[in-house]
Order: structure tokens, then C-alpha cells, then sequence
């Protein structure tokens, strides 16, 4: 076999920096672009932030970059202040009558740094509790692993190896944690939580009983089958397993640091005068423009070449990002547009009128690649006369519904309607569910209902029902 050279010509398609960054920027939610918008911001030094917001608002924004003229840095340099005055000023400013009447003073809670952790909270029991420094140690280690739900994540024999001490002594400590408040803490399991705290009850034989013998059968409301065994009446087991559904089953909840996430919208679908209007949420995200001072830089003779040239590279960067967002909000709306025409009765109606819609059709529509629809709508929201949707939730299966199709998401939302008005002690079945959506003339399977009714979050009937 010899070796010889060929030429051959072929096309083919390369995915440049510049392409993967307006993928990337495409697919951010608001909050995101606004991070990645002050981190290039803080990258590169052509990129500066323009105050004066934009007016029109009525669609994607023609220009993301202001017009305005700022002021030349080395002219800003120049100002002349009077440091000595102001310093003077700030020196003599009086701090008599700021509170006229003590309604005014602030909360005193309001000068809370940080919230106590479980950790803390532990510890410092712990100090007020033991005077023996052995223990305090051990206990230290106990305290150590307790997951922020209060359990204990780990066994006693790891701690008693770890710090060489007797597995008698580790228990001691943690029967002492066992009892520090919030009741339940440093248990190992759910049954073990549960029986620490009926414990302190006045009923603690039967409880413990129960929870040891029964929890299965509590989780399904076997009321009946409890009852047996405790050999007491159903109204008296019912009062019992009550208590138990009082217990925390997380100690350490009041502790967790939870940060509540906010849906920010995107696009707004405002109704004025029987006629819906988009406007997109500019809001969040910084305006930014190519500065005029590097753009003049750039442009001197005098500047060193390799300055030069850094320069027009950052600007060319910029440039592109620039571009980049000016095409996300483009198409952003573009989506938008599309929503509102094919889902215009969800609009007017709400979800009962959801239509069944495809990415596709979107997608052939604005003559974009159905991955393309696919990034728009994901991790975007959008605020609408009947509430605030993520994008993606106007797509949606058909159902077929006599010689017309629902969404799926409308058959959720039937299903949603009828269990929020069902009897908390006769609550509807699976197939109780189907029968009534073929009453509407809709036709589907109770494995679907089971499904659907497992997407919302929502329970089986038998452990909906409520005895109490």
C-alpha cells in the first residue's frame, strides 16, 4: 500500500467561541444574564454600564446600547472638589431630633447579623449543661454530625474509634443531647425522633407502642388495625395516633437557613383595552455599551501596537455580547408573540383553555430549530392576567376530548379542581377521578390520572383521608 496526497473539498459547521456564547446567553434566565453581564463587565475594561434606562419598552429594544455621551475619564480626573468643605460639613452634622417619638425607633430584631445555627444552638447548651470536659468533647464531636435535620448521621461506635474513648461514655453524651432542645435531636432514625419525643407525654406507653409496633400503618391510616392491637376504642387509637401526627419529624427545621427563590418574569402579557401587549423584563439587566474613550484609544497613532491591539480585541468581545443579548431578547419575544397567538384563549380564560402545542410548531413558525424553542423556554417565566408561568408550560400533550384535544396541562388542573373540592373524609379514588372526566367527555386511564396526580405533588386517597 503506497502513500499518496489528495485534496478534497467539504463543508461543514464549526462551533466558534462567538456562537457558543449566544447559545449559552440565550438559555439564561434574567437572573443569570444579569450575573453574566457584571461579570464581563468586571472582565473586560471597553465594557462600561450606562445609567439612563430605556423608554421604549414596547418589544425587543432596538438599541441596548444608550446614546449618551459620557464623560471622558481623564476630563472627570480634572473636576476640581472641595474636599476640605465637605469634610468640614460632614464633621458638624447635628444628630438631634432624627426620632420624634419612639414608634419610630427600629425593631430591635432588625440588628440581627445571621440566624443561630442548630450547630450553635447545641453547643451552647452543651457549655451550660456539662462541666466535665471529656464529655463536652465527646459531645462536641456527637454535635458535629447532626445534619441540618437533626438527626444524627453517624454511628456511635465511628465516634467512640475517632476519639479513643469508651462506646458507653459516646451514648452518655448523646442520651444528654437526646434531651437538649429542639426535642427529637440527635436521633438516628424517624422512629427513634418520634420516640424521644413521647417520651415527655403522659400517655408515652401507648405512644411508644404505636410507634414502634405501627408506624406503617399509621403513614396509611390503619386506624383500625392499630385500634385491635392496642385493644381501646377507634375514638380513643384515632386521639393517639393524632398526637403522633403533632411531632416534628425534622428537629432541626425552626434552624434551617431557607432562602426563598423568586420567579422573575421575562415577558410581561399586559391587557389594555381588550388588546394584549408584550413587554419584556429589561429591568434586571445592566445596559452596557463599548466605551468611547477605549474606542478613541484605539484610534490614537501614538499607542503601542500591542495596546492596540488588546484593545480591539476587547472590543470585538464585547461587541459580540452585545449582539448576543440584543438576540436573546429578540427572540425571547419572537416566542412570546407565538404563545400569545396560538394560546390567545388561555390568555382570556385561563388554563381550563390550554391549548395542546409542540415545540415544532413554534419552531416552523419563526423558522427556528425546535432546540432553539428548547433553550428559550427553559429557566424563563413569563407574567400573565392569570398568574406567572414558566414558558415551557404552554407546551403541552393532547388529550382527546370527544372530536377535540385539551392539553394535558388543563386535564391536571381539572384533576387539581376536583381533589381541592373532594370530602377530606371521603376523598375521590383514581377511578372516581376518570369517571368524572368522562363525564366531560374526556377519556383517559387511571394509570395516567395516578401520574398526573403524582406530578402535582398530590396523595393517594387513602392517605388523604382525614379522621380528625
Amino acid at each position: 500500500m503506497a502513500l499518496k496526497q489528495s485534496l478534497k473539498i467539504s463543508q461543514g459547521m464549526t462551533m466558534t467561541p462567538q456562537l457558543q456564547q449566544a447559545i449559552k446567553i440565550l438559555q439564561m434566565s434574567t437572573f443569570e444574564l444579569q450575573q453574566e453581564v457584571n461579570n464581563i463587565l468586571a472582565e473586560n475594561p471597553t465594557l462600561e454600564e450606562v445609567d439612563d434606562p430605556i423608554e421604549n419598552n414596547e418589544g425587543p429594544s432596538e438599541k441596548l446600547i444608550s446614546e449618551v455621551e459620557p464623560k471622558d475619564p481623564v476630563e472627570l480626573l480634572k473636576e476640581d472638589f472641595d474636599w476640605e468643605n465637605y469634610l468640614q460639613n460632614f464633621s458638624n452634622i447635628s444628630t438631634q431630633g432624627v426620632y420624634t417619638s419612639k414608634d419610630e425607633l427600629p425593631q430591635y430584631d432588625q440588628f440581627i447579623a445571621s440566624k443561630t445555627t442548630l450547630y450553635d444552638h447545641l453547643l451552647w447548651q452543651l457549655g451550660v449543661s456539662v462541666r466535665d470536659s471529656k464529655l463536652i468533647k465527646i459531645g462536641e464531636e456527637i454535635i458535629g454530625n447532626i445534619n441540618e435535620a437533626g438527626y444524627l448521621s453517624c454511628m456511635v461506635e465511628e465516634v467512640s474509634s475517632t476519639l479513643d474513648v469508651s462506646v458507653e461514655k459516646v451514648q452518655e453524651a448523646l442520651n444528654l443531647i437526646q434531651k437538649f432542645d429542639p426535642v427529637g435531636v440527635g436521633a438516628k432514625s424517624l422512629k427513634e425522633c418520634l420516640c424521644i419525643q413521647a417520651r415527655l407525654l403522659p400517655d408515652k406507653d401507648d405512644l411508644l407502642f404505636i410507634i414502634e409496633n405501627h408506624l406503617a400503618d399509621l403513614e396509611n391510616k390503619n386506624y383500625t388495625v392499630v385500634s385491635k392491637a392496642l385493644e381501646l376504642p377507634i375514638e380513643s387509637t384515632i386521639k393517639l395516633c393524632q398526637i403522633i401526627h403533632g411531632f416534628e419529624p425534622k428537629p432541626g427545621r425552626p434552624f434551617l437557613n431557607e432562602h426563598v427563590l423568586y420567579a422573575v418574569p421575562d415577558v410581561f402579557v399586559i391587557k389594555k383595552k381588550n388588546e394584549f401587549k408584550i413587554v419584556l423584563n429589561e429591568e434586571f439587566i445592566p445596559r452596557v455599551r463599548v466605551s468611547k474613550f477605549y474606542q478613541l484609544q484605539a484610534q490614537k497613532k501614538k499607542i503601542k501596537l500591542e495596546t492596540k491591539k488588546y484593545l480591539k480585541g476587547k472590543m470585538k468581545e464585547a461587541a459580540w455580547f452585545l449582539k448576543s443579548i440584543e438576540q436573546r431578547q429578540s427572540t425571547v419575544y419572537r416566542v412570546a408573540e407565538q404563545l400569545l397567538e396560538k394560546q390567545k384563549d388561555f390568555f382570556e380564560n385561563g388554563i381550563p383553555s390550554l391549548k395542546p402545542l409542540i415545540l415544532k410548531e413554534v419552531a416552523d413558525a419563526l423558522g427556528l430549530h425546535e432546540s432553539t424553542i428548547s433553550r428559550v423556554t427553559t429557566n424563563k417565566f413569563i407574567h400573565t392576567p392569570h398568574g406567572i408561568f414558566e414558558l415551557k408550560f404552554f407546551f403541552s400533550n393532547k388529550i382527546s376530548k370527544g372530536n377535540t384535544s385539551v392539553a394535558a396541562q388543563s386535564v391536571k388542573q381539572l384533576i387539581s379542581d376536583y381533589i381541592s373540592n373532594e370530602s377530606p373524609k371521603r376523598p375521590l379514588s383514581d377511578q372516581q377521578i376518570v369517571d368524572l372526566l368522562k363525564e366531560e367527555g374526556i377519556k383517559i386511564a387511571r394509570r395516567t390520572i395516578a401520574k398526573y396526580r403524582e406530578s402535582l405533588g398530590i396523595l393517594p386517597s387513602g392517605k388523604r383521608k382525614k379522621y380528625f
